[in-house]
This record gives structure tokens, C-alpha cells and sequence, in this order.
């Protein structure tokens, strides 16, 4: 809880004079203000006049503080002091309230405040409805009962209480706070420095005992727990704990049962992670243990053993070996095999970075070399936070499990063997770079003769422990050997059927073509020839190529020759004409025969030309067709000219009539014959 802090304007009481012992007592005959001198008999107190409250005044009021004030002398009190809402004191003396006698701070006092070099002393009763704070001495005595109803804090001097402390409220101690008597916490005690418990102090039931740095419950002490005890730092417990079953106890650094302690435990105790635990008296556990740290047990936790869940651990005196084990570590390049404690340290403890674990007394034990294969037993030791030790021995099992590391010599590049397709290569072992021990076998998986082109030769280095490892070397044998080619002769061949050349898929060519061979494989063949060979004489250059691109090539003279005759496909019709004029002739003409050939155009001669005149009767036409190389072809047609014309007649007879003198009479007639005539 906050503290409340109020701004309240302060009246200082300056007294003077230098009268020794002098003193002054409440009257309060005119009114309850303690700052109104007519109620003091002497005067106001001060340092010189110091005050008395007696347990009845001789007036009708007990005195009440209204504003803030310093108390800077002592003050002894047999009646009923009250500081009111408004007000406030600053004690830089002594305060003694004796038995029967009161302090009250009413709701929302601004402040009580032992100052460093004041004293409280109660063996009356206080009860606190505001702020009471104590950098001083503070003192509640045998029959002294003081209920904090509010907040109470106390630094730089000692709390010690002997009596009853009933804390409603909230207590913060800042120094050392001793409890000799009966202390009673409805709310919350809170402990920032160190603390000790020579009485009775009850958690009740809703309320919390927090503890920040030391505390210690010394033999006599009892701790009675209904509900919470957080301990965040040293916990020593040397006299009696009873936490009851709605008790919650937890432990996050270190808790201690001391030998002849007891502690009884019915609710709930946490020990949490990393957080140590250590059992050297009576711990009798019906309630719930639930454990994530470290236990130490000294002395056997009775009844209820605690859950232990992820990284706890409980060391006993029979079980400290299983803190241990064992452990395989092998050489590393250094040719060193290093142990640490977290190697051989039980696991859960791999987590709890604020222990020093050793190895034979050292952070990092190291074995040297192949001597060192094999079993060791060596000794760990665990020293936690606080300084305790524990020990125990765990084998170690030194191994080579490093493979040699070695590195492949360059890759290499050769050329075939003479006149072969491979190449017989002599190589280089790989170099070993680091090895622990010793190299047993080198071996390869090279062939005995390497193929033109890249083999990948893996080698495998093994040392005296069967450790391999492998790398890979590229041998790369490069073909630059030509093949041999050899041409076929010279030739002429006639042209292609068709085709005004020779084709160059003809057999004169690709079933007589160039010679070659290699050392490896057969070579492929080619020409630089065209499609086809044009008539006349042709080079060609015949090129043979290996699988790795390797060429050669010669040269052949190819003379086409057109021995092919040109075609007359159709030749021009038989003409028929008819004879014209006295000369008895005629005209014919004629179209061009048509023919083809295989080089061009053909030239065709007639052996009659067209629109010759032809005389009557039948003429054969002969028609020549050549080509460019004189090749011929003829075709023949007829030229017939018709006679078309009748004769003619002259002096024909006339016409006569013969008469008969009788049937059976022969009449015999007379004429001249005509004359006839033809043109033809």
C-alpha cells in the first residue's frame, strides 16, 4: 500500500531558557490543543521543559495534536495522547508510553516519525490509524499492545517487540526487526533488511509475510502460518514452523530447516525454479510439496514426498552419485577432448546458472591425444550460490570419433593414350590435413584407364579407428586428336533424272563418300555440296567430325554432265487444207510443239516452216527439238492440201431423141463425146 503523504504547515516550538530538568505537565483545563500553552503548568515543552501527560489531568481533556509537530524532547505518557487527521509529529527524543497509558493516531494522521535519534518505547497500547514511520530506536514492551490499523515502516534503527504487535495494516521494515513477543499480521509484513523471530508471529489466515533479505526463526521462535509466506531470500529456520492447511509457502532463492528445527506442513509449499531448499531438522509434510529447484535432504522429509517436476532435483545422502553422469566425449581437431561440468552434471542443473560445477577442480577438464582413448573416472563437484559443496564421480569415455580431415589434390586434365579413346593417369593421394591418431588405408575407386571426358575419383582416408572420410578429384581427359579422312576419287556422273544437276543425296555421291575414322568412335560426315550439283564441275569438301568436335576434311571433283533428252509431249496435229486458186496449192501454219526439258527451255526447228505453201497431197513435217547440252528429241506431223475443185466440161452433145419402129428394134444414137478439164 502507497503511503499517504499530506502537505501540513508545521509549527515548530522554540523554547528558551537554560533552566536544567526543568519539565512541564498537561493540565488541559482549557481545551484538548496541545499546542495551547494555558494547558501546560511550565510552559510549553521543549528541549529544556520536558512534558508529562498524567494518567488523569487536573482538567477535563486529554491532549490532542491538531498540527505537525516537533517533538524534540522527551515525552512521558501516563494518560491518552491523540494525533488528529490534521496533524502529525517529528520525535527526535524519547517517547515513552507507560502501562495504562494510549497513543492514538487517528484515520489519516499524517505521520508519526521517529526520527534517526529518537526512541519509542510502548508498554501501553498504540493503536495506529494512520502512518507511523520509525528511523529511530522502536520498543514495544512485555505489556506493551500496538495495532497498526494502516501503514507502519521502519528503516535505519532496530524494531524490536516485546509484547503484543497486532499489524492490520501495512508493516515495512527496513532495518533489523526483532519479534520477541506476539506478533499478529491480519495484512501484510513485509522484510527489506534483516529479521528475527525470538516470539510467536502468526500469519493469519488473508494476510502475507514477505521476505526480501534475511530472516532468521531463532530457537525459540514460533512461525504460525494460515497464510502466505513468500520468501524471495535467505530463509533460516531454527525454531518451529506451522503452516496450516490453507498455508501457502514459497520458496524462490533459499530456505533452510536447521538441525532440531521442526517444521509441520499441511498446505501447500512451493519450491520453485532453481530455488534451493535444505533439510537438515524435522520437516513433516502432509500437505503438497510441488518442486522445480533443489532440495537438500539432509534429513528425510517425512510423510509426503514432494512432486518434482521439470528441472528439480533432491539430493540426499545416499542419492548425491545420480547428480553425476556418465559421459563419451571425443577428440576435436586439437587433438583435445574438453569436459565441462554441465557435461557430466545431471540435467535439471544445466539451467541453474549461478552454481559452479567443476571437473577434477576445474571449469574445463581436457584429455590430450590417442594415449588418452578410454575410460576415466573423474570427480564433480557441485558448489551452489551459497557456497555448499557436493561431490560425486562420473566416468568418462574418451573416443576418436573424428574423421581424418583431408583435402583432394587439384583436378587434372590429360589427353588420350596414342591412338586410344582413354588415357592411363597416375594421381596424387589427398592430403591429411588433421588426424588425432594415425592414417590406416588411402584408397580410390579410379578405373585402371580413364574415358575421354570428366571421371570423378573419390579417394577415402581411414585411420587406425575406422574413422573415413571422403573428398573427390575431377580427372578430365580431353580428346584433340582429328580424325582421318580420305576422299573418294574425282568422277562424272551424269545429272539426276529431272533435275538440271546432280542430286546430293544421289548414290554417286552418298553411296561413294568419303573415308574416315578415329580413335574414338566412328566420325559423322558431311559436304559442303549443295542440294543439288549444278551441271559442270563441282568441289566438294567433305568434313569428318568427332563425338568431341575434333574435324578434318578433303576435297572431290564432281563433273555433272545433261545427258538427259528433252520431251516432246505433244507434237502439233495432222492439218488438212483445201487447194486454193489455178495453182492448185495452199497455205498451212502451225503452233509450237510442246516440249520440256530438264535444263531450260528447249529450242524447237521446224523442217517445213509455218506458212509455207504446200501442193495437194500429203507432206510430212519434222520438228527438232535440243537442248543446251544437244540433246535432241523429233516429232513428225502431215500437211495434207485437198482437191477440192470440180472438172469441168465443154461441148457436150445435145439432147436427141431416137425412134423405134418396133419392139424388138435396136435403136443406135450418135453424139460427139464432150471435152473435160481439171485444175488439178
Amino acid at each position: 500500500m502507497n503511503q499517504k503523504v499530506y502537505s501540513i504547515p508545521l509549527l515548530v516550538i522554540l523554547l528558551s531558557g537554560f533552566c536544567l530538568n526543568a519539565q512541564t505537565t498537561w493540565t488541559g483545563t482549557v481545551s484538548d490543543n496541545w499546542n495551547q500553552v494555558a494547558n501546560w503548568t511550565n510552559g510549553m515543552p521543549g528541549p529544556f521543559n520536558e512534558p508529562t501527560i498524567p494518567a488523569v489531568p487536573s482538567g477535563a481533556h486529554f491532549p490532542s495534536v491538531y498540527i505537525f509537530t516537533y517533538f524534540n524532547f522527551n515525552v512521558q505518557n501516563f494518560g491518552t495522547l491523540t494525533v488528529n487527521a490534521d496533524g502529525g509529529v517529528s520525535l527526535f527524543g524519547t517517547f515513552i508510553n507507560h502501562g495504562n497509558a494510549s497513543l492514538i493516531l487517528a484515520n489519516n494522521a499524517t505521520n508519526f516519525l521517529v526520527e534517526g535519534t529518537g526512541t519509542f518505547e510502548n508498554h501501553g497500547a498504540v493503536t495506529n490509524n494512520g502512518t507511523f514511520s520509525n528511523e529511530g530506536a522502536f520498543l514495544n514492551g512485555t505489556n506493551g499492545v500496538f495495532n497498526n490499523n494502516f501503514v507502519y515502516s521502519h528503516s535505519e534503527e532496530s524494531f524490536q517487540n516485546l509484547g503484543t504487535f497486532n499489524n492490520f495494516g501495512e508493516l515495512f521494515s527496513e532495518a533489523n526487526f526483532q519479534n520477541n513477543g506476539v506478533f499478529n499480521n491480519f495484512n501484510l509484513l513485509n522484510n527489506n533488511d534483516n529479521a528475527a523471530n525470538l516470539g510467536i508471529i502468526n500469519i493469519l489466515s488473508g494476510s502475507t509475510l514477505r521476505n526480501d533479505l534475511n530472516f532468521v526463526n531463532q530457537n525459540t521462535g514460533t512461525l504460525n502460518i494460515s497464510g502466505t509466506f513468500l520468501n524471495n531470500n535467505d530463509f533460516l529456520n531454527r525454531g518451529q514452523i506451522q503452516a496450516n492447511a490453507n498455508s501457502v509457502v514459497t520458496n524462490s532463492f533459499r530456505f533452510r530447516n536447521a538441525a532440531n528445527a521442526t517444521w509441520n506442513s499441511q498446505g501447500l509449499t512451493q519450491n520453485v525454479f532453481c530455488a534451493i531448499y535444505e533439510n537438515k531438522g524435522t520437516h513433516q509434510n502432509t500437505g503438497v510439496f510441488e518442486n522445480e529447484g533443489i532440495i537438500y535432504a539432509d534429513s528425510p522429509i517425512s510423510n509426503q514426498q514432494p512432486t518434482s517436476t521439470g528441472s528439480s532435483v533432491v539430493i540426499t545422502p545416499t542419492n548425491f552419485g545420480t547428480l553425476c553422469h556418465d559421459f563419451t566425449v571425443g577428440l576435436a581437431a586439437n587433438n583435445l577432448a574438453a569436459v565441462e561440468g554441465l557435461d557430466v552434471a545431471n540435467d535439471q542443473l544445466d539451467f541453474c546458472t549461478d552454481w559452479t560445477i567443476l571437473v577434477n577442480g576445474q571449469p574445463i577438464f581436457n584429455f590430450s591425444g590417442c594415449a588418452s582413448l578410454g575410460e576415466h573416472t573423474v570427480n564433480v563437484s557441485f558448489t551452489d550460490p551459497f557456497g555448499r559443496t557436493t561431490t560425486c564421480p562420473a566416468i568418462v569415455t574418451v573416443v576418436d570419433d573424428l574423421a581424418p580431415i583431408i583435402a583432394c589434390q587439384p583436378a587434372q586434365n590429360v589427353q588420350p593414350n596414342g591412338g586410344q579413346c582413354s588415357a592411363t593417369v597416375t594421381l596424387a593421394a589427398p592430403m591429411v590435413i588433421v588426424e588425432n591418431c594415425s592414417v590406416t588405408s588411402i584408397t580410390n575407386d579410379a578405373p585402371a584407364l580413364f574415358p575421354v571426358g570428366q571421371t570423378l575419383v573419390t579417394w577415402t582416408v581411414t585411420d587406425q579407428n575406422g574413422n573415413a572420410n571422403n573428398c573427390t578429384q575431377a580427372v578430365q581427359v580431353v580428346d584433340n586428336l582429328p580424325p582421318t579422312i580420305n576422299c573418294p576419287p574425282n568422277k562424272t556422273v551424269s545429272a539426276s533424272l529431272g533435275l538440271c544437276g546432280l542430286s546430293n543425296q544421289a548414290p554417286e555421291i552418298v553411296g561413294d563418300p568419303a573415308f574416315a575414322f578415329d580413335n574414338c568412335g566412328t566420325p559423322t560426315l558431311t559436304n559442303n555440296g549443295p542440294t543439288v550439283l549444278p551441271i559442270g564441275t563441282n568441289t566438294l569438301t567433305w568434313t569428318a567430325t568427332d563425338a568431341f568436335g575434333n574435324t578434318d576434311f578433303c576435297q572431290q571433283n564432281i563433273t555433272v554432265v545433261d545427258d538427259e533428252a528433252p520431251v516432246i509431249s505433244a507434237c502439233p496435229s495432222d492439218i488438212i487444207v483445201e487447194s486454193q486458186g489455178v495453182d492448185c496449192q495452199a497455205v498451212a501454219t502451225w503452233g509450237a510443239a510442246f516440249a520440256t526439258d530438264n535444263c531450260g527451255v528447249p529450242t524447237q526447228v521446224f523442217s517445213i516452216s509455218s506458212g509455207s505453201i504446200f501442193q495437194v497431197g500429203t507432206t510430212p513435217v519434222t520438228v527438232l527439238v535440243s537442248d543446251a547440252s544437244l540433246n535432241t528429241a523429233t516429232c513428225t506431223f502431215n500437211v495434207t492440201v485437198a482437191d477440192t475443185q470440180a472438172p469441168a466440161w465443154s461441148n457436150c452433145p445435145a439432147n436427141s431423141s431416137i425412134t423405134l419402129l418396133d419392139c424388138g428394134d435396136v435403136a443406135v444414137g450418135n453424139w460427139t463425146p464432150p471435152t473435160a478439164t481439171d485444175l488439178c
